[in-house]
Protein backbone atom coordinates (compact mmCIF):
# COMPACT_ATOMS: atom_id res chain seq x y z
CA UNK A 1 0.00 0.00 0.00
CA UNK A 2 0.75 3.15 -0.59
CA UNK A 3 1.90 6.05 2.08
CA UNK A 4 0.75 9.50 1.54
CA UNK A 5 2.94 12.07 3.69
CA UNK A 6 0.88 14.65 4.98
CA UNK A 7 2.81 17.70 5.48
CA UNK A 8 0.84 21.15 6.78
CA UNK A 9 2.93 23.88 6.62
CA UNK A 10 0.76 25.94 8.43
CA UNK A 11 -0.39 29.69 7.34
CA UNK A 12 2.87 31.69 5.54
CA UNK A 13 3.47 34.40 2.92
CA UNK A 14 3.20 33.61 -0.34
CA UNK A 15 6.85 33.50 -1.31
CA UNK A 16 7.46 30.56 1.25
CA UNK A 17 4.57 28.66 0.01
CA UNK A 18 5.59 29.02 -3.76
CA UNK A 19 9.11 28.00 -2.62
CA UNK A 20 8.45 24.99 -0.95
CA UNK A 21 6.47 23.71 -3.58
CA UNK A 22 9.16 23.91 -6.08
CA UNK A 23 11.71 22.76 -3.59
CA UNK A 24 9.85 19.82 -2.49
CA UNK A 25 9.25 18.72 -6.44
CA UNK A 26 12.93 19.03 -6.92
CA UNK A 27 13.81 17.04 -3.84
CA UNK A 28 11.78 14.44 -3.73
CA UNK A 29 14.68 11.89 -4.50
CA UNK A 30 16.56 13.04 -1.43
CA UNK A 31 14.02 13.46 1.11
CA UNK A 32 13.88 9.98 1.94
CA UNK A 33 10.28 8.95 0.97
CA UNK A 34 9.70 5.70 -0.49
CA UNK A 35 9.26 6.27 -4.67
CA UNK A 36 6.02 5.30 -4.73
CA UNK A 37 5.10 7.69 -2.34
CA UNK A 38 3.10 11.12 -2.23
CA UNK A 39 3.96 13.77 -0.29
CA UNK A 40 0.51 16.00 0.31
CA UNK A 41 0.80 19.41 1.45
CA UNK A 42 -2.53 21.60 2.88
CA UNK A 43 -1.34 25.37 3.42
CA UNK A 44 -3.41 28.86 3.55
CA UNK A 45 -1.84 32.27 2.98
CA UNK A 46 -0.73 35.24 5.35
CA UNK A 47 -1.43 37.77 4.28
CA UNK A 48 -3.54 37.37 1.23
CA UNK A 49 -1.58 36.72 -1.99
CA UNK A 50 -2.26 36.75 -5.59
CA UNK A 51 -0.33 33.76 -7.30
CA UNK A 52 0.50 34.23 -11.10
CA UNK A 53 1.51 31.94 -13.82
CA UNK A 54 5.06 30.87 -14.47
CA UNK A 55 4.95 33.35 -17.70
CA UNK A 56 2.51 35.63 -16.32
CA UNK A 57 3.72 39.23 -15.96
CA UNK A 58 3.81 41.39 -12.78
CA UNK A 59 3.74 44.51 -15.14
CA UNK A 60 -0.59 43.09 -15.23
CA UNK A 61 -1.43 43.98 -11.71
CA UNK A 62 -1.67 47.63 -9.67
CA UNK A 63 1.06 47.09 -7.24
CA UNK A 64 0.33 49.96 -5.74
CA UNK A 65 -2.97 48.73 -4.55
CA UNK A 66 -1.64 45.54 -4.15
CA UNK A 67 0.77 47.04 -1.38
CA UNK A 68 -1.71 49.88 0.33
CA UNK A 69 -4.39 46.80 0.85
CA UNK A 70 -1.72 44.58 2.13
CA UNK A 71 -1.81 41.49 -0.65
CA UNK A 72 1.14 39.92 -1.79
CA UNK A 73 2.09 39.07 -5.48
CA UNK A 74 4.07 35.81 -5.70
CA UNK A 75 4.79 33.88 -8.89
CA UNK A 76 4.20 30.08 -9.39
CA UNK A 77 6.69 27.68 -10.60
CA UNK A 78 3.53 26.44 -12.61
CA UNK A 79 1.98 27.75 -15.93
CA UNK A 80 -1.90 29.30 -15.50
CA UNK A 81 -3.33 32.36 -14.76
CA UNK A 82 -3.63 34.47 -11.45
CA UNK A 83 -5.67 33.00 -8.40
CA UNK A 84 -6.21 35.47 -5.82
CA UNK A 85 -5.79 33.23 -2.54
CA UNK A 86 -7.89 34.80 0.12
CA UNK A 87 -10.18 32.40 2.51
CA UNK A 88 -9.03 29.52 0.08
CA UNK A 89 -7.74 26.09 0.85
CA UNK A 90 -4.65 25.46 -1.08
CA UNK A 91 -2.87 21.76 -1.40
CA UNK A 92 -0.59 20.37 -3.89
CA UNK A 93 1.04 16.83 -4.34
CA UNK A 94 4.56 16.35 -5.14
CA UNK A 95 4.61 12.56 -6.59
CA UNK A 96 6.58 10.58 -9.11
CA UNK A 97 5.47 10.56 -12.27
CA UNK A 98 3.89 7.44 -13.40
CA UNK A 99 1.09 8.35 -16.12
CA UNK A 100 0.38 11.23 -18.42
CA UNK A 101 -0.16 14.66 -17.04
CA UNK A 102 -3.80 14.83 -17.71
CA UNK A 103 -4.30 11.43 -16.14
CA UNK A 104 -2.59 12.78 -13.05
CA UNK A 105 -4.65 15.43 -13.18
CA UNK A 106 -7.79 13.73 -13.44
CA UNK A 107 -6.67 11.42 -10.32
CA UNK A 108 -5.96 14.09 -8.17
CA UNK A 109 -9.40 15.77 -9.29
CA UNK A 110 -11.18 12.68 -8.38
CA UNK A 111 -9.91 12.78 -5.15
CA UNK A 112 -10.90 16.03 -4.00
CA UNK A 113 -13.95 15.04 -5.57
CA UNK A 114 -14.71 12.38 -3.07
CA UNK A 115 -13.29 14.91 -0.50
CA UNK A 116 -16.35 17.68 -1.45
CA UNK A 117 -18.80 14.97 -1.75
CA UNK A 118 -18.05 13.61 1.92
CA UNK A 119 -18.55 17.36 2.83
CA UNK A 120 -22.10 17.92 1.15
CA UNK A 121 -20.70 19.41 -2.44
CA UNK A 122 -21.58 17.70 -5.23
CA UNK A 123 -19.43 18.72 -8.08
CA UNK A 124 -18.64 17.30 -11.64
CA UNK A 125 -15.61 17.15 -14.20
CA UNK A 126 -15.30 19.47 -17.10
CA UNK A 127 -15.85 17.80 -19.50
CA UNK A 128 -14.34 19.74 -22.58
CA UNK A 129 -10.96 21.79 -22.51
CA UNK A 130 -11.22 24.80 -23.61
CA UNK A 131 -9.05 27.48 -26.37
CA UNK A 132 -6.65 28.45 -23.61
CA UNK A 133 -4.21 30.08 -26.63
CA UNK A 134 -7.53 32.20 -28.16
CA UNK A 135 -8.46 32.93 -24.32
CA UNK A 136 -5.39 34.41 -23.23
CA UNK A 137 -5.43 36.99 -25.99
CA UNK A 138 -8.31 38.91 -24.06
CA UNK A 139 -7.06 40.94 -21.15
CA UNK A 140 -10.75 39.35 -18.82
CA UNK A 141 -8.69 35.87 -18.94
CA UNK A 142 -5.92 37.17 -16.56
CA UNK A 143 -8.06 35.36 -13.83
CA UNK A 144 -7.29 31.41 -14.22
CA UNK A 145 -10.87 30.81 -12.37
CA UNK A 146 -12.71 32.53 -15.43
CA UNK A 147 -12.48 29.10 -17.12
CA UNK A 148 -12.09 25.24 -16.68
CA UNK A 149 -9.67 22.90 -18.02
CA UNK A 150 -10.80 19.21 -18.78
CA UNK A 151 -10.77 17.49 -15.92
CA UNK A 152 -11.34 20.41 -13.30
CA UNK A 153 -14.16 20.15 -10.83
CA UNK A 154 -17.35 22.64 -11.41
CA UNK A 155 -20.41 22.67 -8.30
CA UNK A 156 -23.19 23.42 -10.10
CA UNK A 157 -21.74 24.68 -13.75
CA UNK A 158 -18.77 27.02 -11.46
CA UNK A 159 -15.83 26.02 -11.21
CA UNK A 160 -14.87 25.55 -7.17
CA UNK A 161 -11.04 24.09 -7.43
CA UNK A 162 -8.28 25.90 -9.67
CA UNK A 163 -5.02 23.42 -10.24
CA UNK A 164 -1.87 23.48 -12.41
CA UNK A 165 1.12 20.98 -12.94
CA UNK A 166 4.60 20.98 -13.92
CA UNK A 167 7.21 18.36 -14.25
CA UNK A 168 10.51 18.23 -12.58
CA UNK A 169 12.37 15.48 -14.40
CA UNK A 170 10.27 12.18 -13.03
CA UNK A 171 8.55 14.22 -10.59
CA UNK A 172 5.14 15.94 -11.11
CA UNK A 173 4.24 19.03 -8.84
CA UNK A 174 0.51 19.97 -8.77
CA UNK A 175 -1.51 22.21 -6.73
CA UNK A 176 -4.23 24.04 -6.27
CA UNK A 177 -7.38 25.99 -5.05
CA UNK A 178 -10.73 25.56 -3.36
CA UNK A 179 -12.48 29.05 -2.83
CA UNK A 180 -14.13 28.69 0.74
CA UNK A 181 -16.18 32.11 -0.02
CA UNK A 182 -16.66 34.59 -2.53
CA UNK A 183 -13.66 36.73 -2.00
CA UNK A 184 -11.93 36.03 -4.83
CA UNK A 185 -14.00 37.45 -7.21
CA UNK A 186 -12.85 40.80 -6.29
CA UNK A 187 -9.35 39.76 -8.17
CA UNK A 188 -10.14 42.41 -11.02
CA UNK A 189 -9.80 45.76 -8.43
CA UNK A 190 -5.93 44.57 -8.75
CA UNK A 191 -5.29 44.68 -12.55
CA UNK A 192 -4.81 47.67 -14.82
CA UNK A 193 -6.95 46.99 -16.72
CA UNK A 194 -9.63 49.67 -18.12
CA UNK A 195 -13.13 49.71 -16.57
CA UNK A 196 -15.15 47.21 -19.61
CA UNK A 197 -11.96 44.68 -18.74
CA UNK A 198 -12.69 44.82 -15.16
CA UNK A 199 -16.23 44.69 -15.79
CA UNK A 200 -16.49 41.47 -18.10
CA UNK A 201 -14.01 39.80 -15.92
CA UNK A 202 -16.43 40.50 -12.68
CA UNK A 203 -19.25 38.96 -14.84
CA UNK A 204 -17.25 35.44 -15.29
CA UNK A 205 -15.95 35.87 -12.03
CA UNK A 206 -19.50 35.54 -10.63
CA UNK A 207 -20.83 33.46 -13.67
CA UNK A 208 -18.53 31.11 -13.71
CA UNK A 209 -16.96 30.26 -10.34
CA UNK A 210 -18.17 29.38 -7.13
CA UNK A 211 -17.18 28.53 -3.42
CA UNK A 212 -18.00 25.97 -0.67
CA UNK A 213 -19.64 29.01 1.15
CA UNK A 214 -21.93 29.49 -1.61
CA UNK A 215 -22.36 25.84 -2.53
CA UNK A 216 -22.92 24.44 1.27
CA UNK A 217 -24.13 27.45 2.73
CA UNK A 218 -21.38 27.53 5.42
CA UNK A 219 -17.62 26.77 5.79
CA UNK A 220 -16.10 23.56 6.94
CA UNK A 221 -13.45 23.98 9.60
CA UNK A 222 -10.21 23.04 8.98
CA UNK A 223 -10.03 20.06 10.50
CA UNK A 224 -12.99 18.52 8.63
CA UNK A 225 -11.74 19.83 5.75
CA UNK A 226 -8.49 17.98 6.31
CA UNK A 227 -10.52 14.56 6.80
CA UNK A 228 -12.23 14.50 3.58
CA UNK A 229 -9.50 15.66 1.77
CA UNK A 230 -7.39 12.52 3.20
CA UNK A 231 -10.32 9.81 3.26
CA UNK A 232 -10.36 11.45 -0.22
CA UNK A 233 -6.57 10.66 -1.27
CA UNK A 234 -6.50 7.20 0.41
CA UNK A 235 -9.20 6.17 -1.13
CA UNK A 236 -8.23 7.04 -4.81
CA UNK A 237 -4.54 6.21 -4.45
CA UNK A 238 -5.15 3.07 -2.21
CA UNK A 239 -2.79 5.03 0.63
CA UNK A 240 -2.56 5.25 4.26
CA UNK A 241 -1.58 8.37 5.77
CA UNK A 242 1.14 9.79 7.42
CA UNK A 243 2.19 13.14 8.98
CA UNK A 244 5.46 14.39 8.00
CA UNK A 245 7.17 17.07 9.97
CA UNK A 246 8.80 20.14 7.83
CA UNK A 247 11.20 20.57 10.58
CA UNK A 248 12.65 17.07 9.56
CA UNK A 249 13.81 18.33 6.21
CA UNK A 250 16.85 20.37 4.80
CA UNK A 251 14.12 22.91 3.65
CA UNK A 252 15.02 25.78 5.70
CA UNK A 253 18.96 25.54 4.31
CA UNK A 254 17.09 25.78 0.96
CA UNK A 255 15.06 28.30 1.77
CA UNK A 256 18.29 30.52 3.06
CA UNK A 257 20.15 29.86 -0.19
CA UNK A 258 17.43 31.52 -1.83
CA UNK A 259 17.24 34.35 -0.07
Amino acid sequence: MKTIYLLESSIQHGAFQMRLDQWLAESLERIGVPSDSIVLRLYQWSPPAISIGYHQRESEFDLERLNADGIDLCRRATGGRAVFHIEDLTYSVVMKATKTNAEHYADIHQALRLALKRLGAQTEFQKRQADFRARYEKPESLSCFTASARYELEANGKKIVGSAQRRFATTLLQHGSLMLSPKHKTLPRYLLLDERAKRQMEIDLDEKTTSLAETLGAVPTYDDLKRAIIFGFETIFDARTESLDLSTLPFADALTAHS
